[in-house]
């Protein structure tokens, strides 16, 4: 503008300031017809445009004391039309006041009562809104005293209250809705609450643990949630100003229906980003509402040391911003500003500016103390006086909305959730330290990768100083097992106990002795290679951990020596009639540990008569480009497992591992051909080269979780396993029983009870694990599937446990299980891995070879580390704790571990680094080589016939129930004793008249309460369905087995129940004299048994849980014993449901009917002594009958007929339901903290 200025004055300015230099130019104005640019102090804006005039420019000089003349004739109604709007001039000089006469007035409601002020001006508040007002300061409050305790208690770093101002939180958030974006400064998580973030979240953020939305990386009470629109709190001072008035700008340009509300304390004002925002929101005129909290002080700075203007509310009229100044501590006026605020600013894109004043009662922070700055008075005063929240209780309570009960309720309430949060933030664990250099970069920069290394170099440096969490990896390197002494027992029992389990850990200590010296011979040879996979060959730990492997087979990823010949096996393995000896020559078990990879582990020394295990034919698994999909609660499939390719070869083992979820289980059952029906499985599986499902008997299954039968012997059990799934005479089976009794080292338990009883412990897991395997294994099969082989197992059950399996494969057997950790020992007898990590396949070859991969991957494993820990850290995203300080681990000479990328980076590399490794390539030139040539099928073995299964489960289920003395005998005792207190209540009724009512009552309460009595039996129904549920998976028997074996077992129990009760109940009640109508009676009564025995097994099988079984049980009874027609005659019922159909789905109405059918039918009583009534005119009046005489066996055929009914309905669902696992009671059930591995 100078530049025009100076060409429009042309050679008069330049010849003007050469011959006065030094003096000023005036300007004067008068009237003209065209416009001229005049020149101004740089306090004017910059040079305007005056229309009308031009003007004349003057010089003086500085050294003339004597003034110019002024002209009298200056135009006073010339002004100046700048962009903002015209000024006028004036001829006298004018200074602005620096304050105005009045100060800016305080908007309010209510006065410091609670009461309301006579014509206010307000926003209408519901009753609704103004209570969750309330109740929500009453949460701030709280939760402002609790956290504040914690952080000087030590439980949290740091905390900022918000006492004195929670009316400006929640009343400023109830005058706005959800999509209206808050930008706090640090003192609004009133907002969050209002908006619905709870106090769990509160107290995550605060504890920085695990569950924070901003992994710990902000201090506590830097709170944000996308989820409720409101940015993350940041430290520096007024830094959100500009932001907000950015965001209000783009909700402007996408004309969106919300405004922007950003809040900033009394200090922050003194900030440029306040008064750079106000300009920017002036300019743009965004629609933003400034909320300002003068809340006094600026942490020790009084506002009166920060501004001497009228507070903060003239700063908005400065900037050309419409303001407002309200009382703070006044939440109806609070209210009222804002919600008018927001109209204005969304309705005339504007913003707003509103002043709140209040009082900061609190310490600015816990790192303060404001009593060092302002006296204890003021700030009682502001607290009791003029406190926020009690003035608008009083509000509410004039208004009756609000109680002295409600009060204590809310803060009883309030106090109760924030200290369970807190203590449930507490047990959650803390981020890794990973996350503090994540987030960023997809591959970090060598500086942070510096920086990570410096900051666990002082974490170590200094491990005292920091939780224990994440400190606690130093004992990672400690490994070792300890066979702990079981203790004294008193008495002979003990000593035995004690001397048996002696002589079991003597036997398997020396075995695993032996193991473990052959183990410690190869050390060297395990030093050499696994040094050159991880870490230089000069360093050799001081304790080692060794592999049990061939020299050189870390070079060599995939052996082709343990490929099949076909033509040497004989798969088609078969059970002779004269025995059950298999058709393959025995072969001698080598002590040799050099031939351990092809199968010849030593076995612990066999009884004195036993024979060695026999060999059995095995078979290849090969599986090409599997996937599968389940179906779960989301309308799409997800992929659990992606595209696998492996193989499994007889005589070895082959372990699936990964982290939980990772698709091993999946991947196991679609081998064996167990996926539910919700999953798809696609691409090829070959058994023998052969496209083929296996047949039944050839392949075994054991789950992790086991059901066995308690009250049997291991030999029973077993036994009774092999007679209902082999063919065959019984003799037959117990040398297959002895075999799979020796091939799992069960010898020294076989008699003992697997449950245990009253002076006997049951077994423990590891001989529990080893029991389910031997259930598979009396087939004989050539491929054994194991879920979690060492589930629940110490570290010497795991050992003992795989050393049997791999005896167990040295007999040609393939054995394929899942596994999630395992020990360095454990490790050392796999034989080949298939690594899984999120149904990626990360690796599959021979063990060593992992190493081999995870070092050419980049993540070598540590000497001193177990290489399955170290596996499955790096691949496991919940370890990432973990996993991040094991790459700072060093060893004594300051080597640590490469692997130094986050988890995603590792499982990314890893996969990409396996499809372009030799190892790949060789599992798929194996894949073609089993698969060229097709071998011999898989041939069932037969199944045993259904009257034989029928037969061994009934014998079964007597023998069980002899032994379960706690569900059979006790459930007898206790009918005898109630029949018998029963029976004596009603004992002398005598055969007149007025005893028919009395009767009718014994009979009801006999029938009735037995029936609910027979609840106590619901135990054992549930371990009945489990071992069932168990058994049919593996197709051990089916339902109609099941249900007939059932029934027969349990005639003889319930008919001993029926006719002992009856008896008893019979004779002291005193019916009549007769054995038909006894006979009748226990008849009678049996079916009514019966029948409630089916009950019990549909509601069983429903809920397959023992306490919403029983208590839908209870309440069926309940129900029918309401409706039986007692109570009140089934006539009188109400039509609707108790009569229909109530009334008629209730056995006891049968039973009682026929009873007292049986009882009165027939019999006639004397009225006076001329006339005389029958029984059944008797009986009109206590319970509805029928007159005719073969009605009783009418209601025996009912009750005969309910019993068939309920056994198909328990027929139906345990073939719809039990085998598929659809269970009301995992429909319904809430939902538990635990993590199942996939």
């Amino acid at each position: 503008m100078m530049s025009l200025w100076v060409r429009k004055s042309g050679d008069f300015m330049i010849n003007h300031f050469k011959s006065k230099m030094g003096s000023l130019g005036s300007i004067r104005f008068c009237s003209r017809k065209s416009p001229v640019l005049v020149p101004f102090p740089a306090s004017f804006a910059q040079n305007v445009r005056l229309p009308e005039a031009h003007f004349h420019f003057c010089s003086r000089r500085f050294e003339s004391g004597k003034p110019e003349t002024i002209s009298d004739e200056v135009d006073t109604n010339q002004v100046l039309d700048l962009p903002e709007g015209k000024v006028k001039f004036i001829s006298e000089m004018r200074f602005i006041s620096e304050s105005t006469k009045e100060r800016v007035p305080c908007y309010r409601v209510l006065d410091d009562n609670g009461k309301l002020i006579m014509s206010s001006n307000y926003a209408e508040v519901s009753q609704e809104v103004a209570v969750k007002m309330y109740t929500d300061m009453v949460m701030l409050q709280t939760m402002d005293t609790i956290f504040y305790e914690a952080q000087r208690q030590g439980r949290i770093s740091f905390y900022l209250t918000t006492v004195g101002e929670e009316a400006i939180n929640i009343a400023s958030a109830a005058a706005l809705t959800f999509d209206d974006i808050v930008l706090p400064q640090y003192r609004e998580p009133g907002v969050l609450i209002w908006r619905g973030f709870t106090v769990q979240e509160f107290a995550n953020q605060c504890f920085s643990n695990k569950a924070d939305y901003g992994k710990g990386r902000q201090m506590p009470i830097h709170y944000g949630s996308n989820k409720h629109n409101y940015f993350t709190v940041s430290s520096t001072i007024a830094t959100q100003l500009p932001q907000a008035v950015g965001v209000a700008y783009s909700l402007k340009m996408d004309r969106k229906d919300a405004c922007v509300v950003t809040y900033i304390g009394d200090g922050g004002t003194s900030e440029g980003d306040f008064h750079a925002a106000l300009n920017f929101a002036a300019v743009t005129e965004a629609p933003v509402i400034f909320i300002c909290r003068n809340n006094g002080w600026a942490i020790s700075t009084p506002t009166s040391d920060q501004f001497r203007s009228d507070g903060v509310v003239v700063k908005g009229q400065a900037y050309g911003i419409r303001s407002i100044r309200v009382d703070g501590n006044d939440a109806l006026a609070m209210y009222s500003a804002v919600h008018t605020a927001r109209e204005m600013a969304i309705s005339e894109q504007r913003p707003i500016l509103i002043e709140a004043i209040t009082y900061r009662v609190g310490h600015h922070s816990t790192s303060d103390d404001s009593t060092k700055y302002r006296p204890v008075n003021e700030i009682e005063s502001w607290k009791v006086e003029r406190d926020p929240v009690n003035r608008f209780r009083k509000w509410i309570e004039r208004n009756g909305w609000w109680s002295g009960e409600a009060e204590i309720e809310a803060r009883n309430s309030a106090r109760k959730q924030l200290l369970h949060a807190i203590q449930e933030a507490e047990k959650v664990e803390k981020p890794p330290v990973a996350d503090m250099f994540t987030d960023v970069y997809d591959c970090p920069p060598s500086n942070l990768v510096e920086q990570e290394k410096r900051l666990r170099e002082t974490i170590k440096r200094h491990s005292q100083d920091y939780p224990s969490d994440i400190v606690g990896l130093g004992e990672f390197g400690k490994r070792g097992s300890v066979l702990r002494d079981s203790g004294g027992g008193g008495g002979s029992r003990g000593g035995k106990e004690k001397h048996r389990e002696e002589e079991r850990h003597s036997l398997t200590g020396k075995y695993l002795a032996e193991i473990m010296e052959e183990i410690q011979s190869q050390s060297d040879n395990y030093r050499s290679s696994s040094s050159s996979a991880s870490s230089p060959a000069s360093r050799v730990p001081s304790s080692n951990f060794f592999y049990l492997r061939k020299p050189g087979s870390l070079r060599q990823p995939i052996s082709f020596e343990d490929s099949p010949e076909w033509e040497d096996t004989d798969v088609d393995v078969r059970v002779e009639d004269g025995g059950d000896s298999i058709n393959i020559a025995t072969t001698p078990v080598s002590p040799s540990l050099s031939k351990l990879n092809s199968g010849s582990l030593p076995s612990p020394p066999l009884p004195e008569g036993a024979t060695l295990v026999r060999k059995t034919a095995g078979a290849s698994i090969v599986w090409k480009d599997l996937t599968v999909t389940i179906k779960g609660k989301r309308k799409y499939s997800e992929r659990v497992v992606k595209s696998s390719n492996g193989y499994a070869l007889p005589g070895t083992i082959t372990v699936i591992m990964g982290p939980a979820k990772s698709g091993k289980s999946t991947l196991l059952r679609a081998l064996a051909g167990r996926l539910p029906h919700s999953a798809n499985m696609y691409g090829e599986m070959f058994v023998n080269g052969a496209k083929s499902l296996m047949p039944y008997g050839s392949y075994g299954f054991v789950k992790r979780e086991i059901n066995l039968i308690g009250s049997l012997t291991v030999r029973e059990f077993l036994y009774y396993s092999a007679l209902l799934q082999l063919p065959g005479f019984f003799c037959q089976k117990k040398s297959v029983v002895e075999d799979a009794i020796h091939a799992m080292s069960l010898g020294d338990c076989a008699d003992r009870l697997i449950g245990g009883h009253c002076y006997m412990k049951g077994l423990p897991n590891g001989e529990r694990r080893r029991i389910g395997i031997a259930r598979e294994l009396v087939m004989r099969p050539h491929v054994l599937f194991i879920d979690e082989p060492l589930y629940h197992l110490d570290s010497v059950s795991a050992l003992l446990m795989m050393v049997t399996l791999k005896k167990l494969a040295s007999t040609g057997c393939t054995l394929i299980f899942t596994i999630y950790q395992s020990s360095t020992e454990v490790f050392g007898l796999f034989d080949r891995i298939c690594l899984l990590s999120n149904g990626n396949t990360l690796f599959f070859g021979e063990t060593l070879s992992c190493l081999q991969h995870f070092s050419n991957a980049g993540f070598p494993c540590p000497i001193m580390q177990s290489p399955s820990d170290h596996f499955l850290r790096a691949i496991n995203t919940d370890f990432d704790r973990i996993i991040a300080m094991c790459k700072n681990w060093q060893d004594d000479n300051g080597d640590f571990s490469s692997v130094n990328m986050d988890t995603a980076v590792a499982i990314r590399t890893l996969e990409a680094t396996y499809r372009s490794s030799a190892d790949a390539a060789a599992v798929e030139n194996m894949i073609l080589r089993l698969t060229e040539k097709e071998g011999p099928l898989l041939k069932s073995k037969g199944k045993a016939g259904s009257a034989t299964r029928i037969a061994v489960l009934t014998w079964r289920s007597l023998l069980i129930m002899s032994r379960e003395w706690k569900y059979y005998w006790l459930r007898l005792i206790l009918y005898i004793i109630f029949t018998l207190c029963v029976g004596t209540t009603f004992s002398g009724l005598g055969h007149s008249l007025s005893s028919v009512v009395t009767r009718v009552a014994a009979i009801f309460v006999f029938v009735s309460f037995t029936a609910l009595l027979s609840i106590a039996g619901v135990p054992a129904i549930m371990k009945e369905v489990k071992i069932y549920a168990s058994e049919e998976s593996n197709q051990h028997l089916g339902a109609l087995v099941f249900l007939v074996g059932q029934l027969l077992s349990s005639i003889p129990f319930l008919f001993l129940i029926s006719i002992s009760s009856s008896l008893v109940f019979y004779f002291l009640v005193g019916l009549r004299d007769e054995f038909s109508l006894l006979m009748y009676f226990v008849l009678n009564f049996f079916m009514c048994l019966l029948v409630n025995e089916g009950l019990m097994l549909v509601v069983v099988s429903l809920w397959q849980d023992v306490y919403w079984s029983t208590l839908t049980l209870v309440s069926v009874q309940v129900i029918m014993m309401l409706s039986a027609g007692y109570f009140r005659i089934r006539n009188a019922l109400p039509k609707p449901v108790w009569t229909y159909p109530l009334s008629y789905i209730a056995f006891h109405t049968y039973s009682i009917q026929g009873l007292l059918e049986n009882e009165y039918l027939g019999t006639s009583f004397a009225v006076g002594q001329v006339r005389t009534i029958s029984g059944y005119q008797a009986l009109r009046s206590a319970y509805d009958t029928s007159m005719d005489s073969n009605s009783k066996w009418e209601n025996l055929l009912v009750l005969f007929l309910m019993a068939v009914g309920y056994r198909i309905l328990v027929f139906v669902l345990l073939y719809f339901r039990v085998g598929k696992k659809e269970f009301l009671y995992k429909i319904f059930k809430c939902h538990r903290d635990t993590n199942n591995a996939r």
